[in-house]
């Protein structure tokens, strides 16, 4: 799968803020070029001009795109498990409303009525508004806005830097791992436990260990590197300001 930096994709996102505010980008439904874009395809445009293929990421819709996100949650919950909201990452009004296309009715998921990318913080968000007519920013403050952007979303073509922490972009793997793998690599993946229960971040690679934190499944986790310890691998993360080591059975990536 093709792979941006969040950096190039906001950087790519203000040239496209800077192009509109000197020559107005009209909201256009189905639209992602410069004659005319929506929501999705303003999201879509910036991917593409990056690299990544349509055929990867013209998806159907900003509902489809939210429920691809490597991640989402609440602008609360994100700064909780991440130390901040990355910029470059996408914004969602989500709505519980039953409004969502049909085939997504009763998954819980909520209708993700408007999209967008996050600037960074003091610049707001990109978006192409259909009220507005014509691509503009948006006001965010890294916050739930009622009635306005509400969630936030990793999506799988963009990399972003580990929580307060420098580690590198290549899975850093101890010694005594002896080349294991499990499909992981440094970066963020997801908690995945075959009953929906909390995986054991343990201060120690062991099953020993009784110190622990509960990170629930769905959870955002940064993979550092792999240990293996008494035949069982385990992937040493870091979970919001936390760190510690969790079976990497229980992680996947996307």
């Amino acid at each position: 799968m093709e792979k941006i930096t969040a950096e190039a994709y906001v950087q790519a996102a203000l040239e496209l803020l800077a192009a509109a505010e000197e020559k107005p980008v009209a909201y256009v439904a189905g639209g992602m070029s410069l004659a005319g874009m929506d929501c999705q395809g303003l999201c879509e445009y910036l991917l593409m001009e990056l690299g990544v293929s349509g055929s990867r990421c013209n998806l159907a819709g900003s509902n489809a795109h939210y429920r691809a996100c490597l991640w989402t949650g609440s602008p609360e919950e994100c700064a909780a498990v991440m130390g901040r909201i990355p910029a470059g990452a996408w914004l969602f009004i989500v709505e519980d409303d039953g409004g969502e296309p049909v085939q997504y009715r009763g998954d819980g998921a909520g209708n993700a009525s408007h999209m967008g990318v996050y600037l960074g913080r003091g610049q707001g968000a990109l978006h192409a508004s259909a009220s507005k007519g014509c691509v503009c920013r948006s006001t965010f403050e890294e916050k739930t806005i009622p009635g306005g952007w509400n969630r936030v979303g990793l999506p799988v073509w963009v990399e972003y830097s580990a929580p307060e922490t420098d580690a590198p972009d290549h899975l850093a793997q101890d010694q005594t791992a002896g080349g294991v793998g499990d499909g992981l690599s440094a970066g963020w993946a997801l908690v995945d436990t075959p009953d929906g229960n909390p995986v054991k971040l343990r201060d120690q690679p062991s099953r020993l260990c009784t110190l622990y934190h509960k990170v629930p499944c769905g959870g955002a986790v940064w993979v550092e590197k792999l240990v293996l310890k008494n035949g069982r691998t385990w992937a040493k993360v870091r979970w919001g300001n936390r760190q510690g080591y969790i079976m990497s059975e229980y992680l996947k990536r996307r």
